[in-house]
């Protein structure tokens, strides 16, 4: 909560700061849930240059990011539950960060409406946290996109951002297997879409 509320009262301000800052903040948050609900949480930081962003909202994002893989790990059958963050710099001018998950997956015709104001997976879920993330993401001059292989095999999450604040972005969100987030394998279990890269 200290840090929800330290997030809260710089909210609207621009800040230097590494992702991978924010992204532990982010894990501060929701370690204690994961560790009860018994999910590993596993990181795979790349080399990554300080970027200027609006920390809240890239901490909002992460926080519901993690949260909708804790549900995807609740409702998966597999014995060992996995969260995977991965941070890449796609190139000089974006950085990446992936929330890869083993959990049940998204079916191939939801996730083109994934990101839908209104539309969720659960039963109990109001639609409006990977929309509101998207919208967040477009105001920074980033995306906010999604990859499943389809139910049981868990999905990734990427949201990629400018290290400059550029115009707000009018990409939508939508379906993508990132080539920097992704396994250089197909998975030969849920389990092996949270294991690090192989070295090629």
């Amino acid at each position: 909560m200290a840090i929800q509320h330290a997030y809260a009262k710089v909210s609207g301000v621009l800040e230097n700061v590494t992702l991978q800052d924010i992204v532990e903040d982010a894990l501060r948050m929701q370690g204690e849930i994961l560790a009860h609900h018994n999910i590993k949480l596993l990181r795979d930081y790349g080399q990554a240059p300080p970027i200027l962003v609006d920390r809240h909202k890239v901490l909002q994002i992460l926080f519901n990011l993690l949260q909708n893989a804790k549900h995807a790990c609740d409702k998966s059958n597999t014995s060992e539950k996995n969260i995977m963050v991965r941070i890449r710099a796609r190139d000089n001018q974006q950085m990446a960060v992936c929330v890869l998950d083993n959990g049940m997956g998204i079916a191939t015709e939801d996730l083109a409406r994934i990101f839908s104001q209104g539309f969720s997976t659960r039963k109990d879920g109001h639609g409006f946290g990977l929309h509101s993330s998207l919208l967040m993401a477009q105001d920074m001059g980033g995306t906010l996109k999604a990859f499943s292989a389809g139910l049981g095999l868990g999905a990734t999450f990427t949201l990629e951002l400018p290290l400059t604040p550029k115009a707000r972005s009018v990409q939508p969100g939508g379906q993508q297997n990132p080539p920097d987030c992704q396994l250089p394998f197909p998975p030969t279990s849920p389990a092996d879409l949270c294991l690090p890269q192989k070295p090629t």
